[in-house]
């Protein structure tokens, strides 16, 4: 029951807190920047209602009490990070109730009554942290807590036992001076106060206690001389905990826009990372998810990619871009029914989305249903009318139904956009032949198949100047054109090539079984990771 009240109690310092934190947490709430709004402190506000509301179902919908302590423990960490610091310090003293807490987050719960200025309560975290052995800066912090409460002779004990490190070197000598000074040992502090300022000197601010200390020791002149160099320069104590804890400060757009431009500059390791934070602070966020498994796709990480595109569209089922994209995944990985599957509740979900509705297409047209095949790849040229792949498909599909009107309509509509292209012009000049009586261009055929042929001579600009000889009853030349085609195909030659010379020979007019027996006329299969 008391940790109900307990868990009740802090839920609702979701609401109360921006209006009963006091001035200095309000302060440096309006004070956080974020690159992506205008408008700051709304952005903020609203990102830490969003992050305090998904972690506080978090903590009531834990299986297990590890579970709700680690829940607690992530909403301490997005409450620090958002500057609001009794908040955090509850959240990490409830999480420690639960189980046995680790050292981070008496270390963490240390720092947040710190910054709320509560000394006594944040000497005894910080102490329960070092319990562990050394972590981060917990005994600089301790030291630094009994100076202010004016215990110094513990404050010096605690100053022995900090660990010597490059990076808080500076902030330990300015300490130990602080220490010295309190004991009236002048010397010893201007000795640590100068150590301080060799390894920082953008600390201005020291200048100011440095004079004092001299001129303690009747050094005037020195004194003001020193004094007149004092200035707002902060010493600095990094801590890569908090650094760790900051990113709680960012919010989930935040690491999807920047992620998605690592994207776009092939950083995808970086990327991912990105997404991962993404995920991490809201893991029931379907575009995180998706952005996270694209990625983990791209550098090889199949599994955990599979993972969380299932998990995105758990989170959200009417998800078409990630229908499409889990569907493309699982064709790379030879799934294709899985992935057809994908497909088609995507093309359900947006009819208007192209990418998966060409895909189904070529599902379609792969595995025999050219009827379907063509309705889907109609059904695209008719929302992006310059698409020339899905009208140079659905061409291939109306020849195999027998709809040569459909066929050459949307050959002749690709010949307009994409005038150049060769294959579309070689498709239509084999239309025109196995469609002579729906409208006779066979002239125009034979001079398509001799510019195809001048200028790429290969097997299948042969094959084609062959058809147009046969629908034109030339087929003595259509048994040529066809002979040089198998010659061209170096021994490699398929069964249809060779049926179709039969027919010529017979005195028979072509037909469409090209387009079912050429492998080269089938939409390939996702075989690679391409960059979204």
């Amino acid at each position: 029951m008391t940790r109900w009240i307990s868990m009740f109690v802090l839920l609702m310092m979701l609401w109360s807190c921006p209006a009963t934190q006091d001035s200095d947490n309000v302060r440096q709430l309006r004070t956080v920047r974020h690159p992506h709004t205008a408008d700051l402190e709304v952005s903020v506000r609203r990102s830490l209602e969003k992050a305090l509301a998904q972690w506080s179902v978090a903590t009531q919908t834990a299986s297990t009490l590890a579970d709700e302590a680690a829940a607690y423990a992530k909403l301490g960490k997005v409450y620090l990070a958002r500057h609001f610091y009794i908040p955090a310090a509850d959240a990490f003293s409830i999480a420690g109730q639960l189980t046995t807490a680790p050292p981070e987050w008496h270390y963490l719960e240390g720092i947040a009554l710190r910054n709320a200025h509560q000394p006594e309560a944040a000497l005894r975290a910080f102490q329960e942290a070092r319990k562990f052995g050394p972590f981060g800066n917990a005994s600089y912090y301790c030291a630094e807590i009994m100076v202010g409460l004016g215990d110094i002779q513990r404050a010096r004990i605690a100053l022995d036992a900090i660990p010597d490190e490059p990076a808080t070197r500076a902030a330990v000598q300015a300490l130990a001076g602080r220490v010295a000074r309190a004991q009236t040992r002048y010397a010893d502090a201007e000795v640590h106060y100068r150590e301080a300022l060799a390894l920082q000197p953008e600390a201005t601010a020291l200048y100011g206690p440095l004079a004092q200390v001299v001129h303690r020791q009747s050094r005037r002149s020195e004194a003001r001389r020193i004094l007149k160099r004092a200035g707002e320069g902060t010493l600095l104590t990094p801590d890569a905990v908090l650094e760790e804890i900051s990113r709680f400060a960012r919010d989930v757009p935040y690491y999807l826009d920047y992620g998605q431009t690592l994207m776009r500059q092939r950083k995808f390791l970086a990327a991912a990372k990105e997404f991962a934070a993404a995920v991490d602070l809201d893991p029931g966020n379907a575009r995180a998810r998706l952005s996270y498994g694209r990625a983990l796709e791209i550098i090889g990480n199949f599994e955990d990619a599979r993972l969380h595109y299932s998990q995105a569209l758990k989170a959200q089922p009417d998800f078409p871009i990630a229908h499409y994209f889990f569907g493309s995944f699982l064709e790379r990985q030879g799934q294709l029914k899985a992935a057809q599957h994908q497909y088609a509740i995507a093309v359900e979900q947006d009819p208007d989305y192209l990418p998966p509705r060409l895909l189904l297409a070529h599902m379609y047209f792969r595995a025999g249903d050219f009827a379907t095949a063509k309705e889907h790849y109609l059904a695209v040229s008719t929302l992006q009318s310059r698409h020339v792949q899905a009208r140079f498909y659905a061409a291939l599909a109306s020849l195999v139904t027998g709809d040569c009107i459909t066929a050459l309509k949307v050959l002749e509509e690709a010949g307009k956009v994409n005038p150049k292209d060769a294959s579309v012009q070689e498709v239509l000049a084999r239309t025109y032949a196995h469609c002579a009586d729906i409208e006779n261009r066979l002239d125009l055929a034979r001079d398509i198949g001799e510019q195809i042929n001048a200028d790429r001579p290969d097997s299948g600009a042969a094959q084609t100047l062959a058809m147009v000889y046969a629908a034109k009853q030339e087929f003595e030349r259509a048994v040529d054109f066809q002979e040089l085609a198998l010659q061209r195909a170096s021994g490699q030659e398929p069964e249809f090539m060779r049926e179709a010379l039969q027919r010529y020979q017979a005195g028979l007019p072509p037909t469409s079984d090209w387009v079912i027996a050429d492998p080269d006329f089938f939409p390939p299969l996702l075989t690679t990771t391409r960059t979204p």
